[in-house]
């Protein structure tokens, strides 16, 4: 599984380029962000899946100097003019205060895993099916 990443500073562009570079390069994933929302989201950008946003719960985020928590969803709403929901993967009620925060790698690595092993079971049914 080939996988790429591309880093952006203009929410409007961050999905296209992602889409232009998964296009241009063939491969099976772009895992694309913000520079100013890297620490708590990113979108997968893939053939297989298409458009997939994974973020960090707000409750969860680590502290950042240079990060910008207002921008986390400003890529998602420049493309389709509506925002998924923020916390897609646990409101603000699901996660108590005072929990340890969340790295975004301990979300991006379960997703690729997953998308890996769909992948292998696809070559599997294109092995078996062309015997």
């Amino acid at each position: 599984m080939i996988v790429s990443f591309k880093l952006e500073t203009d929410p409007a562009l961050l999905v296209k380029k992602a889409e232009y570079a998964l296009d241009k390069y063939s491969h099976h994933l772009v895992i694309a962000n913000l520079l100013l929302t890297r620490k708590w989201e990113v979108v997968f950008v893939s053939a297989l899946q298409g458009e997939k946003w994974i973020r960090v719960p707000r409750t969860r985020r680590t502290k950042s100097f240079s990060g910008l928590p207002s921008l986390v969803g400003a890529a998602d709403t420049a493309r389709t003019g509506e925002a998924e929901a923020e916390d897609a993967l646990a409101t603000e009620q699901d996660t108590p205060v005072g929990e340890p925060a969340v790295e975004i790698e301990s979300l991006i690595i379960p997703e690729i895993e997953s998308m890996h092993t769909q992948l292998i079971a696809m070559a599997q049914a294109r092995a078996g099916g062309a015997l």
